[in-house]
């Protein structure tokens, strides 16, 4: 590993965005792997995939604040109701 703090304003500039080119080619190969492997799992049941890469937002949902009283049902947070039983 390189000692950053003896590079230049300047070749850290260099060394950033050539780390973040070799970034975004790993990313794309490992994101054309993973497709691969989506299309051979559904070919092995016999349908077949298609992916819409128009729309690349990545959205995290938000956390529940208690996982005793909140379950996830599809994309909405519903609230469980709890029955005590006599």
């Amino acid at each position: 590993m390189a000692n950053f703090d003896e590079l230049s304003p300047e070749e850290l500039q260099i060394l950033i965005k050539d780390a973040q080119a070799t970034l975004e080619q790993k990313q794309s190969g490992m994101r054309k792997e993973v497709i691969a492997q989506i299309k051979a799992l559904a070919a092995s049941i016999g349908v077949t995939v298609e992916i819409d890469f128009s729309s690349q937002q990545i959205q995290k949902p938000a956390q529940p604040s208690s996982r005793m009283d909140r379950s996830w049902i599809g994309s909405k947070l519903v609230k469980r109701t709890h029955c005590s039983g006599s």
